[in-house]
């Protein structure tokens, strides 16, 4: 009796700098933030990691004080003060444009959070 054979595991890499695209996903990102950075007039001042970092930690210092069950606007305004206090760049109800078939639409559209130039 043959048996059959198991699929390898894919095995991801122990860090993004020991894969093979890892150092065009770092120039990607980086290209990608400096570009987001100049269009909104923002400047890239804290590492990808230690921006996220930041959001997490603020987003949890909201939700350890308010708990569940409040208006959405509620958790916005305290997240956005929690921000400023982490040093965090960030904008409330951001207009979102949309365009479609080259033609800009009015549709009102807006971000709640707009979070620095890099995390959108």
């Amino acid at each position: 009796m043959i048996s059959p054979q198991r699929p390898q595991r894919f095995r991801a890499p122990e860090s993004e700098g020991q894969s093979p695209g890892g150092a065009a996903l770092r120039r990607r990102r980086a290209g990608k933030a400096a570009l987001c950075a100049a269009a909104y007039g923002t400047e890239r001042t804290m590492d990808l990691n230690e921006l996220t970092s930041k959001v997490i930690e603020a987003a949890g210092e909201v939700h350890s004080h308010l708990g569940p069950g409040l208006l959405e606007s509620i958790y916005e305004e305290c997240l956005a003060h929690e921000l400023h206090l982490h040093g965090v760049a960030s904008k409330r109800q951001e207009p979102l444009p949309l365009f479609y078939k080259g033609r800009k639409l009015d549709c009102g559209s807006r971000l709640d959070l707009w979070v620095s130039a890099v995390l959108f």
